[in-house]
């Protein structure tokens, strides 16, 4: 008589099923961000995600220097790396551009000195300004590289005009993706008539105070409750 073949059963095809899930888990990870796969699976954390996480929420609490000193110990050689190494520098970069921007070139990794000459805060501003030229052109689609570029260059007198262009294109697709880069354009739309014949200036006044007033209002509604980023005085007639 031939011998009956016994099925799994119970406790049998529960551990048949925890190890073809765990198989299956394993197939879906990449191994290099895995150490084991067996009975549990871990997955490694990029160490740097979480530094450039913490520094944007530094630098939009205001604390530029914090900033910068949390992205130079994770990433001690990011500026002088080229745009484009990885994705995870190319987001360092972004951020310590911001850096020397919010702080208006004063904190900037360049430096080697707490009280920077206005030279080397312009030097500062012209770097984050050309790293985030870089940056667009690797993502033309990107808005928070676009409002950044465009903050950044308000602060260069000799590139306003350029900072305008880029802040208005993002502002008529609606995609100004911060209150500063509205604040920017704010100030920036304050002294806009100035370039223009007198006879003209009164009109041109007149639309740029109402542009101003929306963009304070956009920048008011993105601040949640601090207002203090929309405080920028208008730049000098250049």
């Amino acid at each position: 008589m031939a011998k009956r073949t016994s099925r799994p059963r119970g406790s049998a095809l529960v551990r048949l099923g925890s190890m073809i899930a765990v198989a299956s888990l394993c197939a879906l990870v990449p191994n290099k961000e895995t150490r084991a796969c067996g009975n549990e699976v871990e997955i490694r954390v990029d160490p740097r995600v979480s530094a450039v996480n913490t520094a944007e929420r530094l630098v939009a609490a205001g604390d530029s220097a914090e900033a910068q000193k949390r992205l130079l110990a994770a990433f001690p050689l990011a500026a002088k790396r080229p745009v484009g190494t990885d994705t995870i520098t190319d987001r360092a970069l972004v951020v310590l551009a911001r850096v020397a921007t919010r702080s208006e070139g004063r904190v900037f990794h360049g430096h080697g000195v707490s009280d920077p000459s206005l030279e080397q805060r312009e030097k500062a501003l012209s770097w984050a300004a050309q790293t985030l030229k870089e940056l667009r052109i690797r993502r033309p689609d990107d808005a928070v590289v676009q409002t950044d570029l465009g903050e950044t260059l308000s602060y260069i007198p000799s590139r306003r005009r350029e900072a305008i262009e880029v802040l208005e294109r993002l502002e008529s697709k609606d995609v100004v993706a911060s209150a500063q880069g509205y604040a920017a354009l704010a100030a920036l739309h304050g002294n806009v008539a100035q370039d223009h014949p007198a006879r003209t200036r009164a009109p041109l006044r007149a639309m740029a105070r109402y542009q101003r007033q929306l963009e304070l209002g956009r920048c008011r509604s993105m601040s949640a409750g601090d207002a203090s980023s929309c405080e920028r005085p208008n730049p000098p007639p250049t």
